[in-house]
């Protein structure tokens, strides 16, 4: 699943990878309505539901049962609701055509420079201008929950998450409190028992990500509640606990991984050794 301001074509390189490793690998390189507009404005959880309906009901997938998951960017919201909130109340009051808990289940999730935590703007900049497009995004501050209207229209507002106004953001965002069971709701515990069913789940951040800010949250670390300039591990977060990420660790399930590469360097052909290495085993497994 590829990333925002992106088609599916942005995973063409990767899906060759894959084909030319293992040619008789089958590949869903998913498309969520038009590509590149599409995945900047919606409902992000409208589009996350069309992610289950395109997975779900995919014959060849269908057939096996199970796959394995590579998801780049924002295209990681989609892939975290597929498996842990596929078959809940909520998605089998959306999709009452679908036998959900009949469908796939994941195997080895791949999680490249996600948003796993939520994000606080970017770090990329108007390039005439050098202001940083976080800088201008961080003056909307708890604006972006109210009204909710911006939420159902753009789809980075389901995964904002504002460090100085985290009560606001429990209260009224949409999307991501539920995703990361991070409130109470009725498929709390089927969320994270979705999650504890991964054979693997192997978490690529970096420092040099570029992008997602802070860049912890590619591994579920984030802000210091009420600052800028502190942070916290995972381990140190609710979703340690929440998301079964603890059993998960313990039970050698769970990697970390500093690939010291840009968020869009994944899947351009430098990368390529890397990919081989560090990915391709676990979707072919």
């Amino acid at each position: 699943m590829h990333g925002i301001k992106n088609g599916k074509s942005n995973l063409d390189t990767v899906v060759s990878w894959i084909q030319e490793a293992s040619p008789d690998t089958y590949v869903l390189n998913v498309e969520l309505g038009n590509g590149a507009v599409d995945s900047v404005f919606g409902d992000i959880t409208k589009w996350a539901l069309d992610f289950i309906e395109i997975v779900g009901t995919d014959e060849v997938i269908s057939e096996f049962g199970s796959f394995n998951m590579f998801c780049h960017s924002q295209g990681n919201m989609f892939c975290l609701y597929y498996l842990g909130m596929y078959n809940s109340s909520y998605v089998k009051e959306q999709l009452p055509d679908y036998d959900l808990d009949s469908f796939p289940t994941v195997y080895n999730y791949m999680s490249i420079a996600a948003p796993a935590a939520g994000f606080f703007g970017d770090n990329s900049k108007f390039q005439a201008l050098g202001i940083e497009t976080n800088d201008i995004a961080r003056l909307g501050g708890s604006l972006f929950y109210t009204p909710s209207i911006l939420q159902l229209l753009i789809n980075p507002t389901g995964y904002w998450r504002d460090p100085m106004h985290l009560d606001v953001y429990r209260q009224l965002s949409l999307f991501l409190p539920i995703l990361n069971n991070e409130i109470s709701h009725p498929d709390f515990a089927l969320n994270k028992q979705n999650r504890m069913s991964l054979n693997y789940y192997k978490m690529f951040g970096s420092p040099n990500d570029g992008v997602i800010s802070p860049y912890q949250s590619t591994w579920y670390g984030y802000f210091k509640e009420g600052t800028l300039d502190e942070y916290v591990n995972a381990d140190e977060t609710d979703a340690w606990e929440n998301l079964g990420l603890r059993e998960l660790y313990e039970a050698g399930k769970l990697e970390f991984v500093d690939s010291e590469l840009h968020h869009s360097g994944y899947i351009k052909p430098p990368a390529e050794d890397y990919f081989y290495q560090e990915i391709l085993p676990y979707l072919l497994e």
